[in-house]
């Protein structure tokens, strides 16, 4: 694992690290041997550009296939809304969240 990833993950883990100073933020990215190139990003809040600098992907995509026993909905039917108020599903939804 990379030192940048291990610098952001400290940040999302520790939310005190979220508040430090510019200098201690700075301080703190050198403790985890950033690269400039990578410490302007963090600063900036390049997301782009971090992407770039540890390979990552510029889109991804994701695709749902139906079930084992679901029938695949007809493009010229209504859609159906079989959650209603109070079921039990809502513990098991998935949030998706996306940077770009």
């Amino acid at each position: 694992m990379s030192n940048t990833v291990r610098f952001l993950e400290a940040i999302a883990q520790d939310p005190a690290l979220a508040q430090l100073s510019p200098a201690e933020r700075e301080a703190l990215m050198a403790s985890f041997g950033l690269s400039d190139d990578e410490r302007a990003a963090v600063r900036n809040l390049d997301v782009q550009g971090l992407t770039k600098l540890l390979g990552g992907r510029d889109k991804m995509a994701a695709v749902q296939f139906p079930g084992d026993g679901d029938e695949p909905q007809r493009d010229d039917e209504p859609q159906r809304d079989d959650d209603g108020p109070g079921d039990e599903d809502d513990e098991k939804s998935i949030s998706q969240y996306s940077l770009h």
